[in-house]
């Protein structure tokens, strides 16, 4: 079994966990949570970095997860906020599902598979961000069976190319099926790296060598 670095289930408004660095699997685990913040954090390997479930409400700040299996942050019936961190390796970056939200800004994600993917988010944002396709996929994306269609709005992103044409053949959304209940907006995007407000994205990497 899955060790946990930190389990939190039930009310938890205003806790922060800072500077905590959590390696052999040690995963943050939230149920119910909400108010949660993860500041200047360092979590790595197991199956997955960081899981919000069950109307957490999450935000991540000046991390790193990285080398999680699957997803450095899954998102199930939650809400996630991501600024100014980079999420990479394993599967997949950050994965949301059953009428999630998360917002992602100057932040750096990645993955095998997809480095971002959604199976029923309900909302989700990305900016400023380096969205980098590693295998298969940069976003895999659908939306809620019910409820009506949704559009994901990730403008205003670097995805290492200053091909649109890339770009959208490394989305999967509703314009590869039409049973797929999501849009992704790419456009405008970035044709260079995007920096922080008070970083640069040399700087911040070399803040998790």
């Amino acid at each position: 079994m899955q060790p946990h670095a930190v389990f939190i289930q039930g009310a938890a408004n205003g806790v922060t966990i800072a500077d905590v660095v959590s390696r052999n699997g040690g995963k943050f685990y939230f149920i119910g949570a909400r108010g949660v913040a993860l500041v200047r954090c360092d979590v790595a390997g197991g199956t997955t970095g960081v899981s919000c479930h069950s109307g957490s409400t999450v935000t991540i700040r000046d991390s790193h997860l990285h080398g999680a299996s699957n997803q450095q942050l899954y998102v199930y019936d939650a809400s996630c906020d991501v600024d100014n961190s980079v999420l990479e390796g394993g599967d997949g970056a950050i994965y949301l599902s059953s009428y999630s939200s998360v917002s992602v800004a100057g932040s750096v994600l990645s993955g095998a598979f997809a480095a971002i993917g959604s199976g029923g988010g309900e909302y989700l944002s990305v900016h400023g961000s380096h969205i980098l396709r590693a295998g298969q996929w940069a976003v895999w994306a659908n939306g809620p069976t019910t409820g009506g269609h949704r559009t994901y709005d990730l403008t205003n992103n670097y995805w290492g190319t200053t091909s649109a044409a890339d770009i959208a053949a490394w989305i999967w959304d509703s314009r590869d099926s039409t049973s797929n209940w999501a849009t992704v907006l790419y456009e405008p995007f970035s044709s260079q790296e995007v920096p922080t407000e008070s970083t640069s994205w040399g700087d911040l990497k070399a803040l998790w060598r």
